[in-house]
């Protein structure tokens, strides 16, 4: 196919088979999929207005559930433990984008998540052992973060205190959570 554009593949990493899940029309720019890894929303852009598209199971079609213009961006971060709803970072109707819960059947910002009335939110956290948002981060100066849980919060301290001087952010873990990959960074390293 055209190499410009991206399509989905399924890929079976013991056997090597690979199943089309998505096909790129040609104006997809990115693509969103749910906790159990179903590709359930895309974006399209025109080059300043952007669509988001999305369709409730991988057996239906992609429809338009909302276009923003070059001012207002609505920005999938996760989803709802049932991945009926998602997490989204929005501008709209207001000067800082913020964390909120949206539901695709309404194509509205609902419950309020985090907003900071300084700097833009973008960033949402998951934790996939616990099932719950965990974190968001802020930046000023420099990162800092922002927890929704005591147990992101208990091992973010943790790691602090073995690593000072540094921005913390983990980058994988194991399913039950119990090992992770962390990145340790500062303006000097």
């Amino acid at each position: 196919r055209d190499k410009r554009l991206f399509d989905v593949y399924r890929i079976n990493i013991k056997t090597g088979a690979e199943t089309l899940v998505a096909q790129n029309p040609g104006n997809i720019t990115g693509w969103n999929t749910d906790h159990a890894g179903k590709v359930r929303a895309a974006g399209t852009t025109d080059g300043v207005n952007k669509t988001l598209l999305y369709r409730d199971s991988e057996a239906d079609a992609f429809k338009p559930l909302l276009t923003t213009n070059f001012r207002e961006a609505v920005d999938i971060v996760g989803w709802t433990a049932d991945s009926k709803a998602m997490y989204v970072a929005s501008n709209r109707g207001r000067d800082k984008t913020a964390l909120f819960e949206f539901d695709p059947k309404t194509a509205k910002e609902g419950k309020l998540i985090y907003e900071n009335a300084n700097v833009d939110v973008s960033a949402l956290g998951w934790s996939r052992a616990r099932k719950t948002i965990t974190q968001t981060v802020v930046n000023f100066e420099k990162a800092e973060p922002v927890f929704f849980d005591a147990v992101s919060e208990r091992i973010y301290k943790a790691l602090k205190a073995k690593l000072p001087g540094y921005e913390i952010a983990v980058q994988s873990t194991t399913k039950d959570e119990q090992t992770m990959i962390v990145a340790a960074v500062n303006d000097r390293t």
